[in-house]
């Protein structure tokens, strides 16, 4: 009897690992990098408060600039209903922004913080199952017109809480999903990075300009692209639309560069550079 008891609560908790992660709930935290191509910042994001809107019950999203969490900003109201969660931005009317019911060919319609009461239809393309800290989350890849999203179970957008599909309303910044804690837990962290709260302040940050380049932009996939002069750059990320580091490179002094596109899909794409001065350099890369 107690080895029937184990088995099941074992097989509970592997299905709770796996799907049904609530989203809306006061102890969770999202740390979203924010990058211009003048600087960077980082945006927290939390949900505190009730709320009562068109008589029903909702959470409060908030967002601030600091990392101590004062100063909060009111972002919009959340509900969660069997795994799909709906938002109402400020001044808008409500819509769905995750549903975690959906299959591979589902069509959707998502509303974000960016695009008014403009809902965005998007198709899941693929899910499977990722592991970060210990915890097993679907993962879900939609698109919609030509952009590429992934959701993970309980956390949402690779670009944000808010952020879903952004780009189809708003071409620049670049948000992207830094890091996200539960009970103040650290359950998922950017790959490639160490730190969950990341500011430009203090670094000497630099647009691109007639000094550093990509050769040829836009560059057809599968072909290389160089990017020049090189020989003062200690590292350089590639994100794709969706936020998601897709090459890192660190380089020896007066290393040229030569990146070739053939794992790279066709779409948006921004590189930065880090000089070895701590300068950041930032350049949108278009690949056909």
């Amino acid at each position: 009897m107690k080895n029937k008891l184990f088995t099941i609560g074992l097989l509970a908790f592997v299905s709770l690992s796996l799907t049904g992660q609530n989203f809306v709930s006061t102890d969770r935290q999202w740390n979203v990098r924010l990058s211009s191509f003048m600087s960077f910042s980082t945006e927290v994001y939390v949900i505190q408060e009730d709320s009562i809107h068109n008589s029903m019950s909702y959470k409060k999203i908030w967002m601030t600039y600091d990392s101590t969490l004062s100063g909060l900003m009111y972002q919009g109201l959340l509900r969660e209903e069997n795994n799909v969660v709906y938002y109402v931005p400020p001044n808008n009317t409500e819509g769905i922004l995750y549903d975690f019911n959906l299959e591979v060919g589902d069509t959707t319609y998502v509303k974000n913080m960016f695009c008014g009461d403009v809902e965005l239809e998007a198709v899941v393309i693929s899910i499977d199952t990722v592991e970060y800290f210990g915890v097993e989350r679907k993962r879900w890849q939609l698109e919609s017109e030509g952009w590429t999203e992934y959701w993970l179970d309980g956390i949402g957008s690779l670009s944000g809480p808010l952020h879903s599909f952004y780009p189809l309303c708003i071409v620049c910044p670049v948000w992207e999903l830094l890091c996200f804690h539960e009970n103040d837990d650290l359950l998922y962290i950017m790959p490639g990075q160490t730190n969950c709260y990341q500011t430009s302040v203090g670094i000497d940050e630099q647009v691109a300009d007639a000094t550093y380049k990509i050769l040829p932009n836009p560059v057809r996939q599968g072909q290389y692209f160089e990017f020049e002069p090189a020989h003062d750059i200690k590292s350089i990320g590639i994100y794709n639309s969706a936020g998601i580091l897709v090459k890192h490179l660190n380089l020896s002094p007066d290393q040229r560069v030569f990146i070739k596109t053939d794992d790279m899909k066709p779409g948006l794409y921004l590189l930065k550079a880090e000089t070895r001065k701590n300068k950041i350099i930032t350049i949108k890369l278009l690949v056909f």
